[in-house]
């Protein structure tokens, strides 16, 4: 993730401040910071930055959702940031070339693992150019992993996870009908999944969101499938914040 030029849309000072410092202790530099979509889609045109963060309720006429749409034949991967939690807006942020929904306020982590994912695909993507002169309809895979066992490399679509558990120097990773056991730690684990998608729930466990069938608040428990996972105190109201909550 070195030498990557970020871009920041954001028309909050004081939340661009903090992505700025976020971005600073994770040893990166912002070409530039803009507050509008007009002004970002021609910098993005003229510049083509490596990623941009971009907030979707901008000042102006262009939403950061409209800009997307009209820089995505550039292919630079976007990650968005709103304080929507609306499924409408999801679903017509990730028709673009998304590689993050990030729902206000994050931290360091969130922000860490999907600038993560969002560089290798930059850094692949330029390898290849550079190796076989790829073509522009080239893309790399982002939505699965490839899990090794024994001597064969199994493909596991990130939608397939269920969730993941730590015991000791080692990290099962279980779908509906299979489970790997790797040997990483749970960070590493994390560090490698896109996190508008999975949630740490316990120290021990990481859930992929759509999974969650209940939440059991008195008793500290979730229902992932046919599993009971534990809640961790820690990690409850984070987790519970990711959802729209009716009552």
């Amino acid at each position: 993730m070195d030498n990557l030029k970020i871009l920041l849309v954001e028309d909050d000072p004081s939340f661009a401040l903090d992505v700025e410092i976020l971005l600073a202790e994770m040893g990166h530099d912002l070409v530039a910071k803009i507050d509008n979509g007009c002004d970002a889609l021609n910098f993005i045109l003229s510049e083509q930055p490596d990623i941009v963060i971009m907030d979707i309720g901008l000042k102006g006429s262009l939403s950061g959702i409209e800009v997307a749409k009209r820089v995505g034949h550039l292919q630079i991967p976007i990650v968005f940031t709103t304080a929507f939690k609306e499924k409408s807006t999801f679903e017509a942020a990730m028709e673009t070339y998304s590689f993050g929904y990030l729902v206000k306020p994050f931290d360091k982590l969130t922000l860490r693992s999907t600038l993560k994912q969002a560089a290798k695909a930059v850094c692949k993507q330029s390898d290849l150019e550079e190796q076989t002169g790829a073509s522009e309809d080239e893309t790399i895979l982002t939505d699965s992993l490839l899990v090794k066992r024994s001597n064969t490399l199994h493909k596991v679509r990130l939608d397939e996870i269920n969730y993941i558990r730590s015991e000791g120097n080692y990290c099962t990773l279980y779908t509906e009908k299979r489970k790997f056991v790797l040997k990483t730690s749970l960070k590493k684990m994390l560090e490698e999944l896109p996190l508008e998608h999975f949630s740490p729930v316990h120290k021990s466990f990481v859930v992929q969101l759509d999974k969650i069938g209940s939440i059991d608040l008195k008793m500290n428990k979730l229902m992932v499938g046919d599993k009971v996972l534990p809640l961790g105190r820690n990690f409850k109201n984070r987790l519970i914040e990711r959802f729209k909550v009716l009552k």
